[in-house]
């Protein structure tokens, strides 16, 4: 029997409809954004050494898509890049050091 008040309202019971065990979301590894400007720069220095025309494409592809998708769509689309000869070795391993040191759980 639910306790009632001085007006006749039933009593709320906020436990008892409560999930013990609630769901937790599926957390995704991609850029931290408190150091999005810092990535921004080394990202930068990294690509130097590749041409104007492509330097503009792979800074962007890299930085959409570890932001918004996470880091592995941003490692696949380096390891792409190199496979197609855009990337040399040396500068994809470079890039997928920089991916892990600024991400964090989101």
């Amino acid at each position: 029997m639910q306790k009632r008040y001085a007006k006749g309202r039933p009593r709320r019971r906020y436990n008892s409809r409560r999930n013990p065990y609630p769901a937790q979301s599926n957390k995704i590894k991609k850029l931290d954004m408190s150091k999005s400007d810092e990535f921004q720069y080394v990202l930068s220095n990294t690509v130097v050494s590749l041409p104007d025309d492509v330097r503009g494409a792979i800074k962007g592809g890299i930085y959409a898509l570890f932001s918004k998708r996470g880091v592995g769509y941003a490692k696949d689309f380096i390891r792409k890049k190199n496979n197609e000869g855009i990337i040399p070795d040396r500068m994809s391993e470079e890039l997928m050091g920089l991916i892990h040191r600024y991400s964090k759980y989101q």
